[in-house]
């Protein structure tokens, strides 16, 4: 994230967050994830892990404003599209895509769909419209679980592109290619991206993309495996500290 009005906003968050630190740091109703990471001068990365608490009346302003940046269309445009980003990539090209676990409600299984560059493409701008009105971030910004569940899509679908960038050999730059792919997660806020699913024939009256709370129903009613509640959001991208860090 290079943006400084964006950076001043994460600072502020920050300094919210420990500003409040009294009211925060034990357990109560709610609780809301906070990882910020930052890279000093020295290459060095430095993770910050905040659960941060709340009565569902009282909502602290550190949670109101990790909402707001969860949403935020720079930050989203940052990090759904980073893997072409990239300071030395020079160009990019859409080639394609897939989606995965898309339910058929005839067989009662998932499915896998390609995707065409045309397609890809109709998705992406539906995508970037979705950014650009702050729809994406919302399904993660809410505390609380049942919420969460009946609004976040299960599954994820990805979207390919060749790239040319360039290196530093010896000295000299070097132009290479390569292939990359940015892996999407979407929610029911994702309006646009929905809207787009269907203009294609993604989705249609057989072919559904289900909320989680969705998918746990079927597995009740239909004996299927079960969805075990696992956040995408939160991958493995850091090392979650035992403590929570105040500083």
């Amino acid at each position: 994230m290079k943006d400084p009005a964006t950076i001043e906003k994460i600072l502020d968050l920050h300094k919210t967050i420990i500003a409040e630190k009294d009211l925060l740091d034990h357990e109560n109703y709610d609780s809301q994830i906070i990882i910020l990471n930052y890279l000093d001068t020295d290459g060095k990365i430095h993770h910050r892990y905040y659960d941060v608490y709340c009565e569902r009346d009282a909502v602290p302003e550190s949670m109101i404003k990790s909402a707001q940046l969860a949403c935020d269309p720079v930050i989203q445009e940052d990090n759904i599209f980073r893997n072409i980003k990239h300071d030395n990539i020079i160009s990019s090209r859409l080639t394609g895509g897939y989606i995965d676990y898309l339910y058929n409600m005839e067989t009662k299984e998932y499915e896998t769909r390609d995707l065409s560059r045309e397609e890809a493409q109709i998705l992406e701008d539906a995508i970037r419209r979705d950014i650009a009105a702050g729809h994406f971030g919302m399904a993660i910004t809410t505390a609380d679980y049942n919420e969460y569940m009946e609004t976040a899509c299960r599954g994820n679908f990805e979207l390919n592109y060749n790239i040319t960038y360039q290196v530093n050999n010896g000295g000299e730059n070097e132009t290479r290619n390569d292939s990359t792919g940015t892996s999407i997660n979407i929610s029911t806020h994702c309006t646009e991206t929905l809207d787009a699913l269907k203009q294609i024939g993604v989705t249609d009256e057989t072919h559904k993309i289900l909320t989680r709370a969705e998918f746990q129903k079927l597995t009740k009613d239909e004996d299927m495996e079960p969805d075990y509640y696992y956040d995408d959001y939160y991958d493995s991208y850091v090392e979650y500290p035992e403590a929570v860090c105040y500083d």
